[in-house]
């Protein structure tokens, strides 16, 4: 396995761990979104920039913006970030019925994590860097610091 594989195992079952060992896991989630971190956290607000008007973008930018992110981000981010919380869930439910923190069967589903966000933050940063070419140097400013 490489080093960075190890790494991001060790990350993700010190994150689980201190997750499941969490009382409020214990109790009904009132949040019942789905919720996955990213590996990088990137300036990302997505349409809802747009909707405040912060951002006011010409009807070309608009067609390209549909075009050009919207498949990236809805056809192929999102559904690699529904299999992740997927996955995720299951680890954590795993994790809350042994009594050991790491299983071994668990690995190969903590590998799939690491690559399906690694693929996911490649499209995520595809994505970006469509948007920042579509936007104004102006308007990328207000991007990335909403």
């Amino acid at each position: 396995m490489s080093r960075k594989k190890i790494a991001i195992t060790i990350l993700l079952l010190t994150a689980i761990s201190l997750f499941g060992a969490d009382v409020k896991m214990e109790q009904p989630q009132k949040n019942k979104k789905m919720m996955v971190n990213d590996m990088i956290i990137l300036p990302f607000p997505g349409g809802k920039i747009f909707k405040t008007e912060k951002i006011k973008l010409s009807d070309k930018q608009k067609e390209q913006l549909a075009t050009e992110v919207r498949p990236i981000m809805h056809g192929k981010y999102n559904p690699l970030m529904q299999e992740i919380f997927v996955l995720e869930k299951s680890i954590q439910r795993v994790i809350k019925k042994n009594k050991t923190i790491f299983d071994a069967r668990l690995q190969d589903k903590i590998d799939k994590i690491a690559d399906l966000k690694k693929e996911a933050i490649e499209y995520k940063l595809k994505a970006l860097m469509k948007i920042k070419s579509i936007l104004t140097p102006e308007q990328w400013q207000v991007w990335i610091n909403y």
